[in-house]
This record gives C-alpha cells, sequence and structure tokens, in this order.
C-alpha cells in the first residue's frame, strides 16, 4: 500500500466543562488513530502519520495560559499563536459547541493558520445586538451560581438542560466518566470560560462566512433541533461546505454515533500537505470594536 505524505495536524477544540485530553482522545478514536493525550501521533488509515493537539480552553484542565484571557477575541488571538507556534499552518481544525465557535472565529480571522474545518454543534454567533446581551446577561448569571454553588450543584443543573437529552442514550461507563470530567473542573475557570467564551461574548461571525474560502464540515445530530438549523443556515453561505446530520444523536454526536460521525471525518480529513510558511497580511474581526465597547 502506498502511503502519501503525512497530512496537517489535527487541532481539536473540547466544548464546555470538557477537557482537551478528553476531547483529544474521542477525535482520534473517530478517527482511528491511537491518542496518548494532549499531543499525540497516531495513523488515519490510508493516509500516513497524524499528529493531534487538543489544548485546554481557557478556565478548563491545566489551561494556566488562559486565565488572563478578558475577551473572546483575546482567546482567540493567543489560541493561533498556540497552534501556529506548535502546529504550524493549514491544519484540520476539528471543533465542538464552545470549541466551534473558537474554531469558527480562528477560520474567519487568521488566513492561513486553517486548511480544513469541522463544526460540531457549533453557531456563528448571535447576530442581534439586545439578544446577545441578554445571553451575556444569563451566562454571568451562570457564572455568579458556579461561584456560590459549587461545581456539583452547577453539574447537575447543567446536565439535566434539554440539549443534553441524548446523553441518556450513552453507555453508563460513558456517562460515569462524561460526569466525572465534568465534576473535577474548576468552578472558578468555569466562569471565567462563561464570561469571556459564551455565546454572548462571541462576535456575531454570520457575515464572514459567505467569504470563507476552504472545505468546511458541519455536523449536527437531528434531534438537536436548534444546532441542526443553524448548521443547514450556515451551509447555504459557505461556499465549500459539506453538510452531515446525524440520525438518531442530539448535541453530542460525536458520542451518541460516533461510528457515523468518525465515518465521516476520515471522509473529510483526506491527505493533503500544509503550508511551510505563514501567509501575508492579516484581517481584522470587525465584530471587535463593538464587543469591546458592549462591555465598557
Amino acid at each position: 500500500m502506498t502511503v502519501t505524505a503525512s497530512p496537517p495536524a489535527v487541532v481539536a477544540l473540547h466544548g464546555f466543562t470538557g477537557s482537551g485530553a478528553a476531547f483529544g482522545d474521542a477525535v482520534n478514536g473517530l478517527l482511528g488513530a491511537d491518542s496518548t493525550g494532549h499531543d499525540s501521533v497516531g495513523r488515519t488509515p490510508g493516509h500516513g502519520p497524524t499528529t493531534t493537539r487538543s489544548p485546554d480552553l481557557p478556565g478548563h484542565g491545566t489551561a494556566e495560559a488562559y486565565r488572563q484571557a478578558t475577551c473572546f477575541e483575546d482567546v482567540s488571538a493567543q489560541l493561533a499563536l498556540d497552534i501556529a507556534g506548535r502546529c504550524g499552518y493549514g491544519v484540520d481544525l476539528v471543533g465542538y459547541s464552545m470549541g466551534g465557535r473558537l474554531a469558527l472565529h480562528l477560520a474567519c480571522t487568521q488566513p492561513g493558520l486553517v486548511g480544513r474545518l469541522v463544526l460540531i454543534s457549533a453557531c456563528p454567533g448571535i447576530e442581534d445586538e439586545n439578544k446577545r446581551s441578554s445571553r451575556r446577561f444569563s451566562d454571568e448569571q451562570l457564572a455568579v451560581s458556579l461561584e456560590t454553588d459549587g461545581i456539583e450543584v452547577f453539574v447537575e443543573h447543567w446536565e439535566a438542560l434539554p440539549l443534553f437529552a441524548g446523553i441518556a442514550r450513552l453507555d453508563a461507563g460513558v456517562r460515569s466518566e462524561l460526569d466525572r470530567q465534568r465534576i473535577a473542573c474548576d468552578a472558578a475557570g468555569l466562569a471565567l470560560a462563561l464570561r469571556c467564551m459564551g455565546t454572548g461574548s462571541q462576535p456575531w461571525l454570520g457575515n464572514w462566512l459567505a467569504g470563507l474560502d476552504l472545505p468546511v464540515l458541519l455536523i449536527a445530530g437531528s434531534e438537536d433541533e436548534k444546532y441542526a438549523t443553524i448548521a443547514r443556515q450556515m451551509h447555504d453561505l459557505i461556499p465549500r461546505a459539506r453538510l452531515a446530520i446525524i440520525d438518531n444523536s442530539g448535541h453530542c454526536p460525536h458520542l451518541e454515533q460516533p461510528q457515523v460521525v468518525g465515518a465521516q471525518l476520515q471522509a473529510f480529513l483526506g491527505p493533503r500537505r500544509a503550508p511551510a510558511r505563514p501567509p501575508r497580511g492579516s484581517q481584522q474581526d470587525p465584530c471587535t470594536t463593538e464587543q469591546r465597547r458592549a462591555r465598557q
């Protein structure tokens, strides 16, 4: 069998209450590669060795370098530097939920950093400023409840949300591990994440989608009506997008239907050589000024 040149690194960005190590393991499992944690080297079938980078996002795990982040744009900028320094340019970027929103921001605002993009249960933000402000208020209330009631009370509330109803179909061992990961989170860290990375704190990225010139795979669960609708809307706007609505799945299709999602990822992330040098020039985020003013 002939194996092509090594594909670019896969960078995996986890969701809220998750961790880099756990999501990196999940992504490598979906790709059929072995994982050893935050940085791992596996082999995507037929495509040569694959390096996966799965950092802890602010407020999660050991993400001390991000503790001083004050807003969504700060997190994105620091993450871009980390990815470029460790993995180079033209990476395959996979993001779930909160990590998907960050992944989309990176793809929109960092030219050349992302070669291919996979978004799982993600959105481009909230367009209406009044609704965005209302969401920031809601996120702030959640952050305060974390700080006052503690992590166990918060996790019990979080897991009871209709958004995660599909988790009930998971194997008991998988559910137990998810619960363990969430309880292990730091309450102050999650409060920080809500304040600087919540959907209400994210710039609206809808205006970028039509000009996003890279292959994009959009994945959502058929039972997650809100995000399935968003995925369809994004698919209509992004020129090179591919849409996968996963049957019998809610907000966590990579956990609820891993074989189906794994097949989608393996088909999408075929071999490609990453650029050797960073691109010239840069883009400015048109939402940054508005975002910063909203916090003043």
